[in-house]
């Protein structure tokens, strides 16, 4: 992304891309750079949330999903280029949106930090989460927060 002209969209910023088919006709393929800059502005950029819950309805109503900073950040950026597809496995409908509408629609929000901790030969330079908060009270052990 950051080779074509948007290098504050992460890798994980959607799952696939949307190619008009005036591009595949004209023999487009993504081993062309210059393809892809002549084109990108054209593209649509797709993140897909499956559902296999059946107390989800028609129109995906009680679908409980989440959306990481890398899909907000790339929403944010690409605009309407950027869509949610919403795909029920178990019934086989689909659904389009963009992010706005569905948190728009949203009946609860909540935020979260997810957490991959380093190889344990990896020593660790950074913060820690307790100093994001100020860190402990002195009389608190870490345990005690769990």
């Amino acid at each position: 992304m950051a080779d074509i002209g948007y290098p504050d969209i992460p890798p994980t910023g959607f799952d696939a891309v949307d190619i008009p088919q005036e591009a595949h006709e004209g023999g487009f393929t993504f081993s062309s750079n210059r393809m892809v800059r002549e084109w990108c502005e054209h593209f649509r950029f797709v993140e897909v949330k499956t559902c296999t819950q059946e107390r989800a309805d028609d129109g995906f109503g009680r679908f409980l999903f989440g959306f990481p900073y890398a899909e907000i950040r790339a929403a944010e950026i690409l605009g309407d280029r950027y869509i949610v597809v919403l795909y029920n496995s178990l019934t086989g409908q689909i659904r389009e949106s963009s992010l706005p509408d569905l948190l728009g629609r949203a009946s609860s929000k909540a935020w979260q930090l997810t957490v991959q901790l380093a190889p344990t030969e990896v020593v660790w330079e950074g913060h820690d989460v307790l100093d994001l908060f100020g860190g402990p009270p002195p009389e608190l052990d870490v345990f005690d927060l769990f």
